[in-house]
């Protein structure tokens, strides 16, 4: 009996190891965590637009294109915090919360609209993150 108890014992630790494994190497798979990513994302301010993991090509090297669509308070405090916000190759700061998970994604493609009475555009910004900190994203445009 007892030496069946001690059998049971060790199947168990080595179920447990495998299960760490298997959750391991789960979080390790780039759709994996792009999903994870996404269910954090959706509570946020940042809405998401369009995101597909598969037809997005993702891979999880931070090469990957995320679309967000910021709102239009977010674009037009943006703006008037940045008046030259049409210089691409300016560092810009733009207020956004996203989770510390995000921060392995080195590129994010951002979509600003504003289609107010006053300013008439649309535009697309890309930017490359450069680091967050207490929910403020660092950016830096990319020329298109």
């Amino acid at each position: 009996m007892l030496n069946l108890m001690m059998k049971i014992k060790k199947y168990k630790l080595i179920i447990l190891i495998l299960l760490v494994i298997l959750v391991y190497s789960g979080l390790q798979n780039p759709y994996i965590r792009a999903s994870i990513i996404i269910r954090q994302f959706i509570p946020l301010n940042a809405e998401l637009l369009e995101y597909n993991i598969r037809e997005s090509n993702f891979h999880g090297d931070g090469q990957d294109d995320f679309y967000f669509k910021v709102s239009k308070e977010d674009i037009s405090n943006f703006i008037q915090s940045n008046r030259d916000w049409k210089e691409y190759k300016l560092d810009l700061k733009l207020r956004v919360d996203v989770p510390i998970e995000f921060k392995y994604v080195k590129n994010a493609k951002y979509i600003f609209h504003d289609q107010s009475p006053d300013t008439e555009y649309e535009a697309n910004y890309n930017f490359a993150i450069i680091d967050l900190d207490e929910g403020l994203l660092y950016v830096k445009t990319i020329d298109t």
